[in-house]
Protein backbone atom coordinates (compact mmCIF):
# COMPACT_ATOMS: atom_id res chain seq x y z
CA UNK A 1 0.00 0.00 0.00
CA UNK A 2 1.29 3.43 -0.56
CA UNK A 3 1.66 6.82 1.00
CA UNK A 4 -1.29 9.17 -0.04
CA UNK A 5 0.84 12.10 0.18
CA UNK A 6 4.60 11.88 -0.93
CA UNK A 7 7.41 14.34 -2.49
CA UNK A 8 6.44 15.05 -5.91
CA UNK A 9 8.98 12.92 -8.03
CA UNK A 10 9.03 14.75 -11.02
CA UNK A 11 11.70 17.75 -11.50
CA UNK A 12 9.67 20.58 -10.78
CA UNK A 13 11.02 23.00 -8.22
CA UNK A 14 10.20 25.67 -6.48
CA UNK A 15 11.34 29.23 -4.35
CA UNK A 16 12.45 27.78 -1.30
CA UNK A 17 10.33 29.41 1.81
CA UNK A 18 13.79 29.38 4.32
CA UNK A 19 16.96 29.91 1.75
CA UNK A 20 14.79 31.50 -1.49
CA UNK A 21 16.65 29.14 -3.79
CA UNK A 22 14.33 27.40 -6.21
CA UNK A 23 15.44 23.62 -4.94
CA UNK A 24 12.40 23.02 -3.32
CA UNK A 25 10.12 20.24 -3.72
CA UNK A 26 6.26 20.47 -2.66
CA UNK A 27 4.52 17.54 -1.19
CA UNK A 28 1.73 16.33 -3.65
CA UNK A 29 -1.78 14.14 -3.01
CA UNK A 30 -1.40 10.98 -5.30
CA UNK A 31 -5.36 10.70 -4.72
CA UNK A 32 -6.41 14.06 -6.15
CA UNK A 33 -2.40 15.11 -7.95
CA UNK A 34 -2.93 18.64 -6.18
CA UNK A 35 -0.06 19.87 -4.31
CA UNK A 36 -0.56 20.42 -0.50
CA UNK A 37 0.43 24.46 0.70
CA UNK A 38 3.30 26.19 -1.06
CA UNK A 39 5.70 25.53 2.25
CA UNK A 40 4.68 21.72 2.78
CA UNK A 41 7.74 19.95 1.13
CA UNK A 42 11.64 19.81 1.38
CA UNK A 43 14.55 21.94 0.24
CA UNK A 44 16.75 19.89 -2.07
CA UNK A 45 19.90 21.90 -1.01
CA UNK A 46 20.73 19.30 1.63
CA UNK A 47 24.50 20.44 2.77
CA UNK A 48 23.12 24.26 2.35
CA UNK A 49 19.51 24.38 3.28
CA UNK A 50 17.85 21.32 4.16
CA UNK A 51 14.52 22.59 5.29
CA UNK A 52 11.99 20.49 5.86
CA UNK A 53 8.26 20.84 6.41
CA UNK A 54 6.38 17.31 7.01
CA UNK A 55 2.95 16.77 5.53
CA UNK A 56 2.73 14.79 9.00
CA UNK A 57 3.45 18.30 11.13
CA UNK A 58 1.08 20.26 8.67
CA UNK A 59 -1.63 18.32 9.28
CA UNK A 60 -1.05 18.40 12.99
CA UNK A 61 -1.39 22.12 13.23
CA UNK A 62 -4.01 22.29 10.91
CA UNK A 63 -6.54 19.08 11.46
CA UNK A 64 -9.10 20.73 9.39
CA UNK A 65 -7.19 20.30 6.18
CA UNK A 66 -7.01 16.37 7.14
CA UNK A 67 -8.29 13.94 4.35
CA UNK A 68 -9.26 10.84 5.95
CA UNK A 69 -6.56 8.14 5.59
CA UNK A 70 -2.91 8.47 5.16
CA UNK A 71 -2.80 5.60 2.50
CA UNK A 72 -3.98 5.99 -0.83
CA UNK A 73 -7.39 3.88 -1.25
CA UNK A 74 -7.05 3.28 -5.25
CA UNK A 75 -3.70 2.14 -6.19
CA UNK A 76 -1.29 3.76 -8.26
CA UNK A 77 -0.14 1.88 -11.68
CA UNK A 78 3.76 2.51 -12.00
CA UNK A 79 4.19 5.03 -15.09
CA UNK A 80 6.29 3.53 -17.87
CA UNK A 81 9.99 4.69 -17.62
CA UNK A 82 11.17 7.67 -19.87
CA UNK A 83 13.81 6.93 -21.66
CA UNK A 84 15.88 9.58 -24.41
CA UNK A 85 16.46 8.39 -27.72
CA UNK A 86 19.88 7.02 -28.59
CA UNK A 87 20.43 8.68 -31.69
CA UNK A 88 19.45 11.87 -29.76
CA UNK A 89 22.72 10.54 -27.26
CA UNK A 90 24.67 9.97 -30.17
CA UNK A 91 24.29 13.56 -31.82
CA UNK A 92 25.87 15.13 -28.72
CA UNK A 93 29.12 13.23 -28.28
CA UNK A 94 30.86 16.32 -30.12
CA UNK A 95 32.43 19.65 -29.35
CA UNK A 96 34.78 18.38 -26.75
CA UNK A 97 37.33 21.18 -27.59
CA UNK A 98 34.76 24.10 -26.11
CA UNK A 99 33.49 21.38 -23.61
CA UNK A 100 35.02 22.91 -20.21
CA UNK A 101 34.45 19.94 -18.09
CA UNK A 102 36.59 18.08 -20.88
CA UNK A 103 39.02 21.01 -20.89
CA UNK A 104 39.43 20.46 -17.11
CA UNK A 105 40.06 16.86 -17.17
CA UNK A 106 42.48 17.25 -19.88
CA UNK A 107 44.40 19.38 -17.46
CA UNK A 108 44.64 16.94 -15.11
CA UNK A 109 45.41 13.66 -16.58
CA UNK A 110 46.43 14.33 -20.42
CA UNK A 111 44.24 13.99 -23.92
CA UNK A 112 44.70 10.18 -24.10
CA UNK A 113 42.95 9.53 -20.38
CA UNK A 114 40.49 12.06 -21.36
CA UNK A 115 39.49 10.36 -23.98
CA UNK A 116 39.23 7.10 -22.21
CA UNK A 117 36.92 8.90 -19.49
CA UNK A 118 34.58 10.08 -22.27
CA UNK A 119 34.09 6.55 -24.00
CA UNK A 120 33.67 5.05 -20.42
CA UNK A 121 31.20 7.50 -19.03
CA UNK A 122 29.49 8.48 -22.15
CA UNK A 123 30.09 12.14 -21.72
CA UNK A 124 28.35 14.36 -23.92
CA UNK A 125 28.41 18.54 -24.90
CA UNK A 126 25.43 21.01 -24.58
CA UNK A 127 25.08 24.18 -26.14
CA UNK A 128 21.90 25.52 -25.93
CA UNK A 129 22.24 28.08 -22.91
CA UNK A 130 25.81 27.58 -21.58
CA UNK A 131 28.00 26.76 -24.61
CA UNK A 132 30.53 24.12 -23.92
CA UNK A 133 28.52 22.03 -20.90
CA UNK A 134 28.71 18.47 -20.05
CA UNK A 135 26.25 16.09 -20.38
CA UNK A 136 26.00 13.57 -17.46
CA UNK A 137 24.18 11.10 -19.31
CA UNK A 138 22.30 8.74 -16.33
CA UNK A 139 21.37 5.15 -18.08
CA UNK A 140 20.02 2.34 -16.53
CA UNK A 141 22.43 -1.15 -15.60
CA UNK A 142 20.97 -1.94 -19.26
CA UNK A 143 22.10 0.60 -20.91
CA UNK A 144 18.92 2.96 -21.47
CA UNK A 145 19.21 6.85 -21.15
CA UNK A 146 16.62 8.09 -18.37
CA UNK A 147 18.18 11.40 -18.35
CA UNK A 148 20.73 14.16 -18.78
CA UNK A 149 21.97 16.01 -16.59
CA UNK A 150 23.85 19.28 -17.99
CA UNK A 151 26.23 21.24 -16.10
CA UNK A 152 28.82 24.17 -17.08
CA UNK A 153 31.82 24.40 -15.19
CA UNK A 154 34.75 27.19 -14.99
CA UNK A 155 38.35 26.40 -15.90
CA UNK A 156 39.20 25.56 -11.81
CA UNK A 157 36.62 22.31 -12.39
CA UNK A 158 34.33 23.89 -9.75
CA UNK A 159 30.49 24.41 -11.26
CA UNK A 160 29.73 27.72 -12.81
CA UNK A 161 27.37 30.31 -11.59
CA UNK A 162 24.79 33.05 -12.64
CA UNK A 163 23.15 35.63 -11.46
CA UNK A 164 19.09 34.99 -11.62
CA UNK A 165 17.01 38.29 -12.06
CA UNK A 166 17.02 38.96 -7.96
CA UNK A 167 21.08 39.27 -8.69
CA UNK A 168 21.39 36.03 -6.73
CA UNK A 169 23.70 33.45 -7.62
CA UNK A 170 22.26 29.94 -9.09
CA UNK A 171 24.27 27.24 -9.93
CA UNK A 172 24.64 26.26 -13.96
CA UNK A 173 23.28 22.90 -13.81
CA UNK A 174 19.93 21.96 -15.54
CA UNK A 175 18.28 18.90 -17.40
CA UNK A 176 18.62 18.24 -20.81
CA UNK A 177 14.88 17.65 -21.43
CA UNK A 178 14.11 21.30 -19.44
CA UNK A 179 16.74 23.31 -21.50
CA UNK A 180 15.10 21.38 -24.87
CA UNK A 181 11.59 22.29 -23.60
CA UNK A 182 12.39 25.66 -23.08
CA UNK A 183 13.82 25.94 -26.44
CA UNK A 184 10.90 25.06 -28.72
CA UNK A 185 8.61 26.88 -26.64
CA UNK A 186 10.09 29.78 -27.74
CA UNK A 187 7.91 32.03 -29.88
CA UNK A 188 10.72 32.58 -32.35
CA UNK A 189 11.61 29.21 -32.47
CA UNK A 190 11.13 27.56 -35.85
CA UNK A 191 11.57 24.37 -35.08
CA UNK A 192 9.10 21.76 -34.09
CA UNK A 193 9.67 20.07 -30.51
CA UNK A 194 10.49 16.44 -31.69
CA UNK A 195 7.95 13.41 -30.45
CA UNK A 196 10.40 11.89 -28.19
CA UNK A 197 10.76 15.39 -26.44
CA UNK A 198 6.77 15.19 -26.31
CA UNK A 199 6.48 11.68 -24.78
CA UNK A 200 9.35 11.98 -22.02
CA UNK A 201 7.45 15.22 -20.55
CA UNK A 202 4.70 13.13 -19.98
CA UNK A 203 7.64 11.32 -17.03
CA UNK A 204 10.20 12.94 -16.59
CA UNK A 205 12.78 12.01 -14.11
CA UNK A 206 16.19 13.55 -12.75
CA UNK A 207 18.01 10.84 -10.99
CA UNK A 208 15.87 7.72 -11.76
CA UNK A 209 18.73 5.41 -11.42
CA UNK A 210 22.59 5.72 -10.80
CA UNK A 211 25.15 7.82 -13.08
CA UNK A 212 27.55 5.25 -14.03
CA UNK A 213 24.99 2.21 -13.37
CA UNK A 214 25.22 0.85 -17.09
CA UNK A 215 29.24 0.22 -16.23
CA UNK A 216 27.92 -2.80 -13.76
CA UNK A 217 27.48 -5.33 -16.08
CA UNK A 218 30.71 -4.60 -17.84
CA UNK A 219 33.18 -5.03 -14.38
CA UNK A 220 31.08 -7.79 -12.80
CA UNK A 221 33.72 -8.50 -10.39
CA UNK A 222 34.36 -4.90 -9.05
CA UNK A 223 33.79 -3.60 -6.12
CA UNK A 224 31.74 -0.38 -6.55
CA UNK A 225 32.24 3.22 -4.96
CA UNK A 226 29.32 5.37 -4.94
CA UNK A 227 30.01 9.36 -4.73
CA UNK A 228 27.30 12.04 -4.54
CA UNK A 229 28.28 13.89 -7.75
CA UNK A 230 29.29 12.52 -10.88
CA UNK A 231 32.18 15.23 -11.69
CA UNK A 232 33.60 12.80 -9.00
CA UNK A 233 32.83 9.51 -10.17
CA UNK A 234 34.61 10.40 -13.11
CA UNK A 235 37.87 11.66 -11.40
CA UNK A 236 38.17 9.45 -9.00
CA UNK A 237 37.82 5.95 -11.62
CA UNK A 238 41.34 7.44 -12.65
CA UNK A 239 43.42 7.27 -9.31
CA UNK A 240 41.33 4.18 -8.01
CA UNK A 241 40.53 2.23 -11.02
CA UNK A 242 39.85 -0.96 -9.11
CA UNK A 243 36.49 0.31 -8.24
CA UNK A 244 33.36 0.84 -10.63
CA UNK A 245 32.63 4.31 -10.06
CA UNK A 246 29.18 5.79 -9.60
CA UNK A 247 26.96 8.71 -8.28
CA UNK A 248 23.95 8.93 -6.97
CA UNK A 249 23.30 13.04 -7.56
CA UNK A 250 22.98 14.28 -3.96
CA UNK A 251 23.13 13.80 -0.40
CA UNK A 252 19.46 13.51 0.17
CA UNK A 253 19.06 10.60 -3.06
CA UNK A 254 20.91 8.32 -1.03
CA UNK A 255 17.81 7.19 0.96
CA UNK A 256 15.40 5.02 2.32
CA UNK A 257 12.64 6.21 0.62
CA UNK A 258 13.29 5.70 -3.12
CA UNK A 259 15.45 1.95 -2.93
CA UNK A 260 14.78 1.62 -6.43
CA UNK A 261 17.26 4.21 -7.29
CA UNK A 262 19.63 1.63 -5.91
CA UNK A 263 17.93 -1.33 -7.20
CA UNK A 264 21.12 -2.59 -9.58
CA UNK A 265 23.94 -2.57 -6.93
CA UNK A 266 21.81 -5.78 -5.27
CA UNK A 267 24.52 -8.47 -4.05
CA UNK A 268 27.52 -6.15 -4.39
CA UNK A 269 29.83 -4.44 -2.57
CA UNK A 270 29.89 -1.07 -2.23
CA UNK A 271 32.33 1.37 -0.69
CA UNK A 272 30.48 4.93 0.00
CA UNK A 273 32.26 7.76 -0.26
CA UNK A 274 30.13 10.58 1.29
CA UNK A 275 31.01 14.34 0.84
CA UNK A 276 31.76 15.57 4.35
CA UNK A 277 28.99 16.97 6.32
CA UNK A 278 26.79 13.74 4.93
CA UNK A 279 28.83 10.74 6.71
CA UNK A 280 26.95 9.90 9.47
CA UNK A 281 23.50 10.50 7.41
CA UNK A 282 24.91 8.43 4.76
CA UNK A 283 26.60 6.17 7.55
CA UNK A 284 22.60 5.34 9.16
CA UNK A 285 21.08 5.18 5.83
CA UNK A 286 23.74 2.39 4.88
CA UNK A 287 22.55 0.20 7.68
CA UNK A 288 18.53 0.60 6.83
CA UNK A 289 19.80 -0.59 3.02
CA UNK A 290 21.82 -3.71 3.80
CA UNK A 291 19.75 -6.15 2.40
CA UNK A 292 20.44 -4.28 -1.04
CA UNK A 293 24.24 -4.60 -0.52
CA UNK A 294 26.89 -4.85 1.51
CA UNK A 295 27.61 -1.10 2.20
CA UNK A 296 31.00 -0.09 3.95
CA UNK A 297 31.05 3.83 4.58
CA UNK A 298 34.53 5.26 4.07
CA UNK A 299 35.62 7.59 6.55
CA UNK A 300 38.74 8.30 4.51
CA UNK A 301 37.83 12.51 3.91
CA UNK A 302 36.70 12.70 7.48
CA UNK A 303 39.63 11.01 8.24
CA UNK A 304 42.39 13.80 6.41
CA UNK A 305 39.84 16.99 6.21
CA UNK A 306 40.43 20.61 8.23
CA UNK A 307 37.81 21.70 10.28
CA UNK A 308 37.90 24.90 7.38
CA UNK A 309 36.98 21.75 4.77
CA UNK A 310 34.77 20.28 6.46
CA UNK A 311 32.58 23.82 7.17
CA UNK A 312 32.96 23.83 2.86
CA UNK A 313 31.72 20.39 2.58
CA UNK A 314 34.70 18.77 0.25
CA UNK A 315 34.58 16.11 -1.84
CA UNK A 316 36.39 13.31 -2.69
CA UNK A 317 37.61 15.04 -6.26
CA UNK A 318 38.55 18.08 -4.38
CA UNK A 319 41.00 15.96 -2.26
CA UNK A 320 42.13 13.88 -4.71
CA UNK A 321 42.66 16.82 -7.16
CA UNK A 322 45.86 18.69 -4.75
CA UNK A 323 47.74 15.55 -5.81
CA UNK A 324 49.98 14.49 -8.90
CA UNK A 325 48.36 11.55 -10.53
CA UNK A 326 51.99 9.90 -10.83
CA UNK A 327 52.34 9.95 -6.75
CA UNK A 328 49.36 7.18 -7.32
CA UNK A 329 51.28 5.26 -10.32
CA UNK A 330 54.02 4.79 -8.57
CA UNK A 331 51.91 3.03 -5.74
CA UNK A 332 50.25 1.32 -8.25
CA UNK A 333 47.19 2.42 -8.32
CA UNK A 334 46.69 3.66 -12.02
CA UNK A 335 48.24 2.31 -14.84
CA UNK A 336 50.08 4.68 -16.94
CA UNK A 337 47.88 5.09 -20.40
CA UNK A 338 49.61 3.65 -23.56
CA UNK A 339 51.64 6.26 -26.15
CA UNK A 340 49.86 4.46 -28.91
CA UNK A 341 46.63 3.74 -28.58
CA UNK A 342 43.87 2.60 -31.38
CA UNK A 343 41.02 5.42 -32.19
CA UNK A 344 37.62 4.40 -30.40
CA UNK A 345 34.12 6.01 -31.21
CA UNK A 346 32.89 8.07 -28.68
CA UNK A 347 30.59 5.71 -26.82
CA UNK A 348 32.07 2.71 -27.11
CA UNK A 349 34.13 0.48 -24.57
CA UNK A 350 37.60 -0.20 -25.17
CA UNK A 351 38.65 -3.63 -25.46
CA UNK A 352 40.70 -3.15 -22.28
CA UNK A 353 38.00 -1.67 -20.42
CA UNK A 354 35.84 -4.74 -21.02
CA UNK A 355 35.38 -7.78 -18.28
CA UNK A 356 38.87 -10.05 -18.87
CA UNK A 357 38.29 -13.80 -17.85
CA UNK A 358 39.55 -13.37 -14.21
CA UNK A 359 40.46 -9.58 -13.32
CA UNK A 360 41.53 -6.50 -14.68
CA UNK A 361 42.64 -4.73 -11.58
CA UNK A 362 46.57 -3.93 -10.65
CA UNK A 363 47.39 -4.47 -7.21
CA UNK A 364 50.54 -3.92 -5.40
CA UNK A 365 52.61 -7.40 -4.76
CA UNK A 366 55.42 -7.63 -2.82
CA UNK A 367 56.25 -4.01 -3.31
CA UNK A 368 56.21 -4.53 -7.29
CA UNK A 369 53.30 -4.27 -9.69
CA UNK A 370 51.46 -6.91 -10.78
CA UNK A 371 47.87 -7.34 -13.08
CA UNK A 372 46.74 -9.98 -11.02
CA UNK A 373 45.43 -12.51 -13.89
CA UNK A 374 45.37 -15.80 -14.59
CA UNK A 375 49.49 -15.71 -14.72
CA UNK A 376 49.31 -15.00 -11.04
CA UNK A 377 50.32 -18.01 -8.67
CA UNK A 378 50.14 -18.03 -5.19
CA UNK A 379 52.98 -18.23 -3.94
CA UNK A 380 54.18 -14.28 -4.28
CA UNK A 381 51.46 -13.87 -1.92
CA UNK A 382 52.74 -15.86 1.03
CA UNK A 383 54.31 -13.10 2.44
CA UNK A 384 51.55 -10.31 1.45
CA UNK A 385 48.42 -9.26 4.13
CA UNK A 386 45.86 -11.80 4.27
CA UNK A 387 46.95 -12.95 7.81
CA UNK A 388 45.68 -9.51 8.93
CA UNK A 389 41.94 -8.82 10.08
CA UNK A 390 40.13 -5.85 7.54
CA UNK A 391 40.47 -3.33 10.87
CA UNK A 392 43.86 -3.90 11.58
CA UNK A 393 45.07 -3.52 7.89
CA UNK A 394 42.72 -0.42 7.37
CA UNK A 395 45.08 0.88 10.76
CA UNK A 396 48.24 -0.31 8.80
CA UNK A 397 47.80 0.65 5.27
CA UNK A 398 44.86 2.74 5.16
CA UNK A 399 41.42 2.24 4.14
CA UNK A 400 41.59 2.47 0.11
CA UNK A 401 44.75 0.38 0.25
CA UNK A 402 43.13 -2.39 2.79
CA UNK A 403 39.84 -2.50 0.20
CA UNK A 404 42.49 -3.23 -3.16
CA UNK A 405 44.59 -5.53 -1.03
CA UNK A 406 40.66 -7.66 -0.44
CA UNK A 407 39.92 -7.16 -3.88
CA UNK A 408 43.03 -8.85 -4.82
CA UNK A 409 42.73 -11.81 -2.74
CA UNK A 410 39.47 -12.09 -3.95
CA UNK A 411 40.16 -11.83 -7.18
CA UNK A 412 42.80 -14.75 -6.18
CA UNK A 413 40.38 -17.15 -4.59
CA UNK A 414 38.45 -17.43 -7.70
CA UNK A 415 41.15 -17.83 -9.70
CA UNK A 416 42.24 -21.18 -7.49
CA UNK A 417 39.18 -21.92 -6.61
CA UNK A 418 39.35 -25.48 -7.77
CA UNK A 419 42.07 -25.69 -5.22
CA UNK A 420 40.10 -26.25 -1.61
CA UNK A 421 43.50 -26.43 0.06
CA UNK A 422 44.65 -22.47 -0.82
CA UNK A 423 45.10 -20.71 2.00
CA UNK A 424 43.34 -17.59 0.60
CA UNK A 425 40.35 -18.83 0.58
CA UNK A 426 39.85 -18.87 4.31
CA UNK A 427 42.07 -16.39 5.44
CA UNK A 428 41.90 -13.87 8.43
CA UNK A 429 41.75 -10.88 6.23
CA UNK A 430 38.74 -12.10 3.50
CA UNK A 431 36.81 -13.84 6.26
CA UNK A 432 37.27 -10.59 8.80
CA UNK A 433 35.85 -8.98 5.54
CA UNK A 434 33.22 -11.09 4.90
CA UNK A 435 31.76 -10.76 8.47
CA UNK A 436 31.95 -7.08 8.54
CA UNK A 437 29.72 -6.91 5.46
CA UNK A 438 27.39 -9.67 6.64
CA UNK A 439 27.02 -7.19 9.78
Amino acid sequence: MAYRYTLDKGSKKFICPRCGEKEFVKTIDTETGEYLPDDVGKCDRANGCAHEYHYSDYFKENPDQRSEGLFTSKPTPPKKPAYIPTDYVESRRKGYDANTFVKYLKGLFGSEITRQLIDLYDIGTFNERWPGSAIFWVKDVEGRTRSGQVKHFEENGHTGKYLDKAGKPKSKTDWVHSQLIFKYSRKHCEEKQPAWLTKYQENPEGWPCLFGEQLLSHFPEKPVALVEAPKTAIIASVYFPQFVWLAIGAKGYFTTNRPDRLAALKGRTVVLFPDLKAFDDWNQKAVALSHIAAFITSDFLEQNATDAEREKGLDLADYLTRFPLSAFQKNGMVSEPKSQSPPVKYGEIRESQKPQPVVQTEAVINGRVSNATLQLQPEPVSIEYYHYSYADLCKEVGELEALAKVNMYLELSRTYSHSPGFVIHTCNLLTSYRQRCAA
